[in-house]
């Protein structure tokens, strides 16, 4: 359906300031197998190496499981005191050198502390635990995952377990984990706090965050590590500075200290290079759209600031259009969507926003109503 369309006028002070364009240094060179560096917010790429190639994600498979998770309690599917139990083939006896939060067997763990041996202790018994608490079986629970993946738009990835553990066809992308990133940060605030805790103790056993930029670099407050033999080290890691939220995706590096170093070179080259522009209407009060058969015949209209994220130093034109759905009709709800705005940047789309009632907008009366039927059907006939 083609929507009314109108430019809007951009705030000066944000729009039209452009500067001689400079060259951006080129992106960091690293030893590993892929990376991808985004904006949180945007998901504009900043850098990457192979960001789409199909690779073991080891853990890092643990962030889909978390955020299931995560989603199942704030949509009250799941209780933070719900109780969960290790499938006794998920036992770790003697640790045989798989991660572990080391659950008892047999013996009820509250949801909220399986939640924190999988993301803080990397905890391989909790992710199967967990899976069991969500779906009969991981089998089922992994097709699960691969819907999730595939609404959140990671087309290239692939789970075969809660885990990570390898298997044949179990893989993701560098660009695929970092989408699952931002889903985190934007979807689970209530427990995204928990990607930065630097330990956590369980039965008796105090174990430390794998993530060692946590505490080093205050910047840093999430997500995960992980690592088997064929996946190499690997990392998703985010960073909050200036108001610029940065994901970092490593996959396939060498070490643990090549894992948390070419991490923060990413982070802290995406932090020194890049400025956001935050881009808003001139004259918001001046967005109305049309109404019919309501108290009203005008509903305010206003949508997100929308930011957009450049190299420092350069030169952008930004235009906002307008798009409002035809024919509308009381009762509106405050903050119905009754369209979206379109962001161009150089004359290029680059974003789209909902546009949204500013207020409700409630049924006129029934004569009214009547009224302007009829004086429609005259108008169309003539």
């Amino acid at each position: 359906m083609h929507l009314p369309q109108l430019t809007i006028l951009l705030a000066s002070a944000l729009c039209c300031n452009l500067h001689a364009i400079t060259v951006l240094p080129d992106a960091p060179v690293l030893n590993n197998k892929a990376y991808v560096l985004v904006e949180a917010n945007s998901g504009s790429i900043l850098a990457a190496h192979n960001a789409d190639m199909q690779l073991a994600p080891a853990s890092l498979t643990k962030m889909m499981t978390s955020y299931m998770v995560e989603q199942a309690l704030l949509e009250g599917k799941l209780h933070e005191n719900d109780s969960v139990q290790v499938p006794a083939a998920a036992v770790c006896a003697n640790n045989k050198g798989l991660s572990c939060m080391f659950m008892a067997a047999n013996a009820p763990v509250r949801v909220i502390d399986a939640l924190r041996g999988l993301i803080i202790q990397s905890g391989n018994d909790a992710a199967s635990a967990l899976a069991h608490k969500l779906a009969p079986n991981e089998t089922t629970f992994a097709l699960q995952m691969n819907q999730q993946a595939e609404r959140l738009g990671m087309h290239n990835s692939q789970f075969k377990n809660a885990s990570g553990l390898p298997q044949p066809g179990h893989y993701a992308s560098a660009r695929d984990l970092a989408i699952l990133g931002s889903a985190i940060v934007k979807h689970s605030q209530r427990y995204f706090p928990l990607y930065k805790e630097t330990q956590f103790s369980y039965n008796g056993i105090l174990q430390a965050n794998r993530n060692s930029l946590l505490g080093h670099n205050s910047n840093v407050d999430g997500f995960k590590t992980g690592h088997t033999t064929e996946a190499g080290y690997c990392i998703a890691a985010t960073s909050l500075q200036n108001n610029i939220r940065l994901i970092a995706v490593v996959l396939g590096a060498p070490s643990a200290s090549a894992r948390a170093g070419q991490t923060k070179q990413l982070l802290d080259w995406g932090h020194q290079h890049f400025m956001l522009n935050r881009i808003t209407a001139k004259h918001p009060q001046q967005l109305n759209a049309h109404v019919w058969y309501g108290q009203q015949r005008q509903v305010p209209l206003h949508f997100k600031p929308i930011t957009h994220i450049a190299p420092k130093g350069t030169g952008y034109s930004y235009t906002l259009t307008t798009h409002i759905t035809p024919n509308l009709q009381a009762p509106i709800a405050a903050n119905q969507v009754l369209g979206y705005v379109d962001l161009y940047v150089n004359n290029a789309p680059t974003q789209r926003v909902d546009l949204v009632a500013s207020k409700a907008i409630a049924r006129a009366s029934w004569l009214t109503v009547t009224w302007q039927k009829l004086s429609r059907l005259i108008n169309q006939q003539q």
